[in-house]
C-alpha cells in the first residue's frame, strides 16, 4: 500500500512542476532591468503587444544592493525590507498581483569574542565582481497571454514604520519573464513606459 501512495505523489509533483513551468522547456523570454529612483511608492510599468494566445508566463523578481548608499546612517543592528507590489493585467483587463518581502540588508556574522558570535546588518545578496549585490530572484505572478496589451506594473514601497532612505540602496530591480522559449505567443518585447525620473 505503501507504494503506490509514493508513486502517486511524485505523480502529482511532478505534474504540478511542469504545470509551472509551462509543460517543461523553460526559459528566460525576457530580462526587464531599470535603475529606480529610490523614491517609496515608485512605480514601474512595462507593456507589451501579444498577437496569439500563448502559453502560461512566470515572472520573477530580484534586486541588487548598493553598500554605498547605506554608508553614514543605516544601522548594523537593524534589517531593512521592501515591499515590491507586482502585478499582471492582460488584454481583458483582468490583474493577478504579488506583494513580495526582499531584503535590503541581511544579517552576517562578523566576527567572535569567546564564545559570543557577532553578528551585524549589511548589503543583502551575493557580491557580484561589480561590487553590488545580488538578491536571487522571487517567482511572483503567472499568467497566459491572449491577444492583446499586456501590462507590468511593479511599486517599490518601504514596509509601514520603516525607513525610507533605505529604498536609495536598491541600485537595480530585475524581472525576468520565464515562458516556453520556443513556443508561439511568448511575449519576448517588453517596453518601459513609466520612466524612472
Amino acid at each position: 500500500m505503501e507504494r503506490p501512495l509514493r508513486l502517486t505523489a511524485l505523480l502529482v509533483l511532478l505534474g504540478w512542476l511542469l504545470l509551472l513551468s509551462g509543460c517543461g522547456g523553460s526559459g528566460v523570454a525576457s530580462t526587464l532591468d531599470v535603475r529606480p529612483t529610490g523614491s517609496d511608492g515608485e512605480t514601474l510599468t512595462w507593456t507589451a503587444n501579444a498577437d496569439a494566445t500563448g502559453p502560461w508566463h512566470l515572472l520573477r523578481v530580484g534586486i541588487e544592493t548598493d553598500a554605498a548608499k547605506l554608508m553614514g546612517w543605516s544601522r548594523t543592528d537593524v534589517g531593512y525590507r521592501a515591499i515590491l507590489d507586482v502585478s499582471v493585467t492582460d488584454a481583458k483587463g483582468r490583474t493577478d498581483r504579488e506583494i513580495l518581502i526582499v531584503p535590503i540588508t541581511e544579517k552576517r556574522e562578523v566576527g567572535r569574542e569567546g564564545d559570543t558570535v557577532l553578528m551585524s546588518y549589511s548589503a543583502a545578496g551575493v557580491m557580484q565582481e561589480t561590487g553590488f549585490g545580488r538578491v536571487p530572484a522571487v517567482d511572483a505572478v503567472r499568467f497566459k497571454p491572449s491577444p492583446g496589451e499586456h501590462r507590468i506594473d511593479l511599486q517599490i514601497r518601504t514596509p509601514s514604520g520603516g525607513n525610507r532612505k533605505s529604498l536609495k540602496a536598491i541600485r537595480s530591480v530585475r524581472v525576468e519573464v520565464v515562458s516556453r522559449t520556443e513556443a508561439d505567443g511568448v511575449l519576448t518585447d517588453w517596453t518601459l513606459v513609466e520612466t524612472p525620473k
